[in-house]
């Protein structure tokens, strides 16, 4: 069905390299970047969340990913942050990706 929309949230983790797998052989499969963290960010939850938006992005194109703050856990503002500070603010993945997802 490739009309469906599938959304695999946290970047699969723990199994991000399964995940993109799927995303790149798939172009209605998608992912986001959400579930790393409790609260706000500490240096080690920057360091996983980069550590697997890179792993990722060696297999999967950057299209395939959705920003996603997995609220109420997670502190938005914090969140969004840390992600403009991995991804140098990504248009892309702050909206555009969704956009083209849901046709909006």
């Amino acid at each position: 069905m490739p009309e469906l929309k599938i959304v695999i949230a946290h970047l699969g983790y723990p199994w991000v390299i399964d995940a993109a797998e799927v995303c790149y052989k798939n172009k209605n499969v998608f992912t986001d970047c959400s579930g790393f963290v409790y609260g706000k960010f500490e240096a080690k939850d920057k360091a996983n969340l980069k550590r697997n938006l890179q792993v990722f992005n060696q297999i999967a194109p950057p299209d395939k990913i959705l920003f996603g703050s997995d609220w109420p856990i997670g502190d938005q503002t914090s969140y969004i942050k840390t992600v403009q500070e991995i991804t140098g603010k990504s248009v892309r993945l702050f909206s555009k990706n969704a956009e083209e997802l849901f046709e909006i």
